[in-house]
């Protein structure tokens, strides 16, 4: 009887101690590139509308949001895709301002056009993320309002660059 007094005070014991991983705080990092296995997603403009792009890897150090600001490559730009954003934009940080990412830019948001608006909004959020999430806009003159990725697919790959 002794014995097995022991034993259900042991098991309780256990039971009650979890697995020994003691609790910590969260630890926050930053974002990594939204890329997918086949490359980087931007969101440019062919024929005014908002184009999913599938860039091959190339820079995996860089983010998206950056990536797309600088601009076209000569062979996007032969397929008909152009972008509004400029790269007065950068540097751009991301954050989180009331649960909704908040992507900061040194430019003023006024000046954007609502396609560049959008183009931000949508490459901003990761691949995976649900497109109904919002992304804010802020620049030195103001915040907008948050808004989520307007896309409608209309996803078209990245021409691949020559050999070298």
């Amino acid at each position: 009887m002794k014995k097995r007094l022991m034993l259900l005070a042991t098991a309780l014991l256990l039971l009650t101690t979890a697995c020994g991983i003691r609790p910590s705080v969260t630890i926050y990092g930053s974002q990594g590139p939204a890329d997918s296995p086949e490359g980087t997603i931007l969101y440019f403009v062919n024929d005014n509308i908002l184009t999913r792009v599938i860039r091959p890897p190339t820079d995996f150090s860089k983010d998206n949001v950056t990536t797309l600001a600088e601009g076209t490559l000569s062979v996007e730009q032969a397929e008909g895709l152009t972008t509004e954003v400029p790269s007065t934009v950068l540097p751009i940080t991301r954050g989180i301002k009331n649960r909704t990412m908040e992507l900061k830019l040194s430019s003023p948001v006024e000046a954007l056009s609502e396609m560049a608006r959008n183009q931000l909004i949508c490459t901003a959020l990761p691949p995976e993320e649900d497109r109904r999430k919002e992304v804010i806009l802020t620049g030195p003159d103001k915040s907008l309002d948050p808004k989520p990725c307007p896309f409608i697919h209309n996803q078209k790959a990245a021409p691949q660059r020559p050999p070298r």
